[in-house]
């Protein structure tokens, strides 16, 4: 598979409904962002060129976003931008702590 295309997995049915939820807390905050003025995402390569108010469309926010937002350097906005790698590592590594995966 070549690299930056979507992925299928799979998931237990139990994780369903925390995932809908969490589509829908983002959605609240893309929501938020939006009529603060903000609510816009990087989009890669020309996208942003070619479609220009796509980097508002809530399909393209992050699933799990930044409590806050941060300057974007390639184009000096503020916004926000997904969780670090290293804070989902932690919280991964608790959760399967925490239920006993070794």
């Amino acid at each position: 598979m070549a690299k930056n295309e979507d992925r299928i997995t799979v998931l237990p049915d139990r994780c369903g409904r925390d995932l809908l939820d969490q589509v829908e807390r983002v959605r609240r905050l893309h929501d938020r962002d939006f009529v603060d003025g903000r609510g816009k995402v990087y989009l890669p390569y020309a996208l942003e060129r070619k479609y220009a108010n796509e980097n508002r469309d809530f399909g393209w926010q992050w699933l799990f976003p930044a409590t806050g937002l941060s300057v974007d350097p390639r184009s000096g906005e503020r916004r926000r931008h997904h969780i670090s790698e290293e804070l989902f590592s932690r919280f991964f590594k608790a959760a399967t702590d925490r239920v006993g995966i070794v």
